[in-house]
């Protein structure tokens, strides 16, 4: 119910300040730190089971095992990258907590002035970093609810300029428990980047306060063949409303293909990627990648590996 409350409190928000795109602050939290969800264009608010659900549905969290660790990174244009490290951990049937980092980083660059055009000698870089703790918790046996907060520090001229600011997410999964063609169906909604305006110098920018409903599907073809659908309506403060599609291929649980669209997106469209999954004396390992189609932007491709125990 709360979240529901703070559904319609955001919907009002938008329809009295909606802003043209690039007028928010903090724009690398739009940026996707999974392969696998990024994969399958990010419509996974309702079926996101690992450590990445700090990031796109924290009440995602309630679906790892005892233990979930994650590393990845994407490899952006212009020589930026994008980091994700995230840590899961059960606390017991209905309780998980976890921590995580997110990082956006461009390469070091020269210092350069009228004088002195080709360099000072001097480098600098740009670094956003956002640290996050998060917390999720079984609010009955079909439905899930989830938290994230998150540091921000934004040092936008290494060594001159930096700010800090905060920001938080609220998440649920609900399972419908029905039978026949529908059995397996969950719906899933989460409110991202909830949190003050930042200030730069003299001028204050909102963050990119969105929100994500979203339903997946599970269809099973054979006892080793299986086929995961998703889909996701977004609402965003700084962009016009858009759907996302995915699917997810998987055959045995060991290998997986996966595919994924955004309509009405500016920048992307589609999107692809494999993952390998293996077992090992009781520990699951993970490989992930995925590629995306960023148009004029150019290309990312993401990669990342996964330890369950």
């Amino acid at each position: 119910m709360s979240l529901l409350i703070l559904f319609g409190v955001v919907d009002f928000h938008f329809a009295q300040t909606f802003t043209k795109p690039g007028v928010t602050s903090v724009q690398f939290l739009k940026l996707g730190i999974s392969p696998r969800s990024e994969a399958m264009g990010q419509a996974v608010a309702s079926s996101v089971n690992d450590v990445s659900a700090t990031y796109y549905n924290p009440s995602g969290l309630m679906n790892i095992g005892d233990n979930d660790f994650m590393a990845s990174y994407t490899v952006m244009p212009a020589g930026v990258g994008l980091s994700f490290l995230g840590y899961a951990r059960r606390l017991g049937v209905d309780d998980v907590i976890a921590v995580s980092v997110i990082s956006l980083r461009t390469d070091d660059m020269k210092v350069r002035t009228v004088l002195q055009p080709l360099g000072t000698g001097q480098y600098f870089h740009v670094a956003d970093y956002a640290f996050g703790i998060h917390y999720a918790h079984n609010f009955t046996y079909e439905l899930k609810i989830g938290f994230t907060f998150r540091y921000l520090y934004l040092n936008m001229v290494s060594g001159l300029f930096s700010k800090g600011g905060w920001t938080a997410d609220m998440g649920i999964q609900y399972d419908t428990g029905l039978k026949g063609i529908l059995e397996g169906l969950k719906i899933g909604m989460m409110v991202a980047n909830f949190g003050p305006e930042i200030k730069f110098i003299n001028e204050s920018y909102g963050q990119p306060l969105k929100y994500v409903v979203g339903i997946s599907k599970p269809i099973k073809v054979t006892n080793n063949h299986k086929i995961l659908v998703g889909i996701n309506w977004v609402k965003a403060i700084d962009e016009k409303q858009k759907a996302q599609v995915g699917l997810e291929y998987d055959f045995y649980g060991m290998f997986f293909l996966r595919g994924g669209y955004k309509f009405a997106s500016d920048a992307q469209s589609w999107s692809g990627g494999v993952g390998f999954e293996k077992r090992i004396i009781g520990t699951f390992f993970k490989i992930d990648y995925s590629y995306g189609d960023f148009s004029l932007l150019g290309n990312l491709n993401s990669f990342s590996i996964q330890i369950k125990f």
